[in-house]
């Protein structure tokens, strides 16, 4: 079998390539190595990928009619994950990021319609629930988005839910919640953090809010069960892949300073625009129907990633 990942070459996209390659399954990485963040360390993600035993790389645009059939020549599933990301740098670049993560999933869904790709895991993001209240289950009514990031993803699941309405197909939105790790982006909170406490410099705390932090290990076997689930179920479903523990930002200050070293200076600021106050995902629908149970603690995870930061 062969699967395309799109976004491949990214924080998520290099451990799900890695642990597809583990089962032995072939692999096309479409990404278009944006300098959203260095592109060098995509570069690096794909080369690391090459010496744990290759994948087939085209570079292009998820936007792109073409490119997507390009990319799924030869291929049986998908695993979305290419997107522009970040709740708040999504109001500075509000029509970009339509553009990419609503447009984009259209453009890719049309080109497996074309070429009669099944199955596809659609990365989506806790973000989707807007200003429900916690903890999140799949079959609640979704809130209204809080951002035009968390917009774009609610119309790349409504996408997802009309393709399987007018294809023979499975998709499966496996709805992500606060992705920590190795390789992690830059601006992600876990890594800016332990970078501004390793610098001596400031960290800034926007209101009291907690995420439900979940390690890179966790998210890929939640994506792995997505698509295996995809195997023998048609149709449009959600599922929440998490670790099920909301986690206050100071309570991650403070796990920081005892594994760096440390001792942090803190700023508190009133809450940003489109952050929720808390995230948590009820986990009974991807327990029952997935068998997805996460498996690192964050206190351990955490730690991890600080020995990776300091090499």
């Amino acid at each position: 079998m062969r699967c395309l990942v799109t976004g491949g070459a990214g924080f998520i996209g290099f451990h799900l390539c890695r642990a597809l390659l583990l089962r032995g399954i072939e692999v096309t990485v479409l990404d278009d190595l944006s300098n959203e963040y260095d592109p060098g360390l995509k570069e690096e993600n794909l080369w690391d990928l090459a010496a744990a035993g290759g994948v087939n790389f085209v570079r292009g645009s998820v936007e792109d009619h073409a490119d997507c059939c390009r990319a799924l020549a030869g291929v049986q599933g998908v695993f979305h994950l290419a997107a522009l990301a970040g709740v708040r740098e999504s109001f500075l670049r509000p029509e970009r990021t339509a553009e990419v993560n609503a447009r984009g999933t259209a453009a890719l869904l049309s080109a497996m319609g074309q070429k009669g790709v099944r199955r596809c895991v659609l990365a989506s993001s806790s973000t989707v629930y807007g200003d429900a209240a916690p903890p999140f289950r799949e079959d609640a009514p979704l809130g209204r988005a809080q951002s035009p990031y968390a917009q774009s993803k609610q119309t790349a699941e409504m996408l997802s839910a009309a393709h399987c309405a007018s294809f023979p197909c499975a998709v499966a939105a496996a709805r992500l919640f606060s992705v920590y790790g190795p390789r992690m982006r830059p601006a992600l909170a876990l890594r800016k953090f332990a970078l501004q406490l390793l610098n001596g410099e400031e960290i800034a705390l926007y209101g009291d809010c907690a995420r439900d932090f979940t390690e890179v290990r966790d998210a890929v076997a939640g994506l792995l069960a997505c698509f295996d689930h995809t195997a023998s179920h048609a149709g449009f479903a959600a599922f929440n892949i998490a670790a099920g523990r909301a986690v206050k930002m100071t309570e991650l200050v403070a796990l920081l300073e005892r594994e760096l070293g440390r001792k942090a200076q803190v700023r508190q600021e009133g809450a940003k625009k489109g952050d929720a106050p808390v995230t948590l995902a009820d986990l009974t629908k991807s327990k029952a129907l997935l068998g997805y149970e996460p498996q690192v603690r964050f206190e351990e995870g955490a730690a991890s990633f600080c020995r990776w930061l300091v090499g």
